[in-house]
């Protein structure tokens, strides 16, 4: 075999190496879509007050511009023709449709890019209708969010917020309010909209009861502010107050008792001895947090033993109405203030 014939045969080597290294990278290397930004449709919110738990009618849509993908991209619908159009009808539509007085009935938030690339955000709020047009609204933002796992009706019934409304979708019962309120009463005195319920997903009914009950019970009482003065009392006025409220106590000293109510854990702290108790248990003045209504509670970041990652100590701190005992409890999001107002109470 001659010179000419090597120097092919090392050629030919080289290109099948060559291409056999691009056929290996293309199956790693997939390039997402390059699209053009600053165009179309960059966020769209919809919220129609039709829906239900199951379907709540509410629809949320972001041009990711290909970001994960061009099969999970929103960019050509949201930058379809349907798209303009949908900009053209919501931009039409008023600030504010009917009567502010009358049922909520849409909200529409939309980010779009003008003819000169600026970003518009648009808010459009209706009360008691929809306009003329709805189900046209509608029919365009289904096709934007076909690749969402939901779209909306065109149904124009406004949803109305009460009391059997709250039982049925979100199982609230009257023994979760304070004694003689009803479900039907609650919804009254808390003014829910339909956002309120449905627009995030998820309506946290645990905060909305508890808080509730604080300012029925007008918990800002049991609570201490920085102002607060203690009363003084002793080691045995201390075992007085709380052997009778605690079910089981799992430990005590002079300053204060730990025990169970009803699987909860509560420590009684003498109000006259905080400082020391702070002291004992590694509390600095940072720890104590001061509420929107002045009151004191106690929230550190603390490093978990057993995960020894960093963690949160959140305990809640009330006060007896003679002013002698702290009542503090831990880790509880949303207090069953009905429980603790009969407890401080006994």
């Amino acid at each position: 075999m001659n010179r000419k014939q090597h120097l092919i045969i090392r050629i030919t080597a080289l290109l099948l190496l060559s291409v056999m290294a691009l056929g290996i990278s293309g199956c790693f290397y997939n390039p997402k879509p390059i699209y053009p930004e600053d165009t179309g449709i960059k966020y769209l919110k919809f919220v129609a007050a039709t829906g239900n738990k199951e379907h709540d009618n509410c629809i949320f849509i972001s041009n990711d511009y290909g970001e994960y993908g061009e099969e999970r991209s929103n960019y050509l619908q949201l930058t379809s023709d349907t798209a303009y159009e949908l900009i053209e009808e919501v931009t039409a539509l008023p600030d504010v449709y009917g009567d502010e007085s009358e049922p909520f009935a849409y909200y529409i938030s939309l980010d779009y890019y003008d003819e000169n690339k600026n970003l518009v955000s648009l808010d459009k709020y209706g009360y008691g209708g929809f306009p003329e047009n709805w189900s046209d609204i509608v029919a365009h933002t289904n096709y934007l969010a076909v690749k969402e796992r939901e779209t909306l009706t065109d149904s124009t019934d406004i949803v109305e917020i009460n009391g059997d409304l709250l039982r049925k979708e979100f199982g609230i019962t009257d023994e979760m309010l304070p004694e003689g309120v009803t479900v039907d009463k609650f919804a009254e005195d808390s003014s829910f909209t339909y956002r309120d319920l449905y627009e995030e997903g998820y309506f946290p009914k645990d905060f909305y009861i508890s808080e509730y009950c604080y300012n029925y019970y007008d918990f800002k009482q049991y609570k201490i502010t920085k102002d607060s003065v203690a009363a003084a009392s002793d080691s045995k006025a201390l075992k007085e107050y709380a052997e009778p409220r605690l079910d089981d106590i799992t430990s005590e000293s002079d300053i204060s008792i730990i025990g169970k109510v009803s699987g909860q854990y509560f420590e009684i702290v003498r109000f006259d001895c905080f400082d020391e108790w702070k002291t004992l248990n590694d509390i600095s003045e940072s720890g104590i947090v001061t509420n929107d209504d002045q009151t004191l509670d106690i929230r550190r970041s603390v490093i978990l033993q057993q995960e020894g990652m960093l963690g949160t100590d959140s305990r809640l701190i009330f006060v007896d109405p003679s002013n002698r005992f702290l009542i503090i409890i831990s880790g509880a999001t949303y207090p069953d203030y009905n429980f603790l107002y009969d407890f401080i109470n006994s």
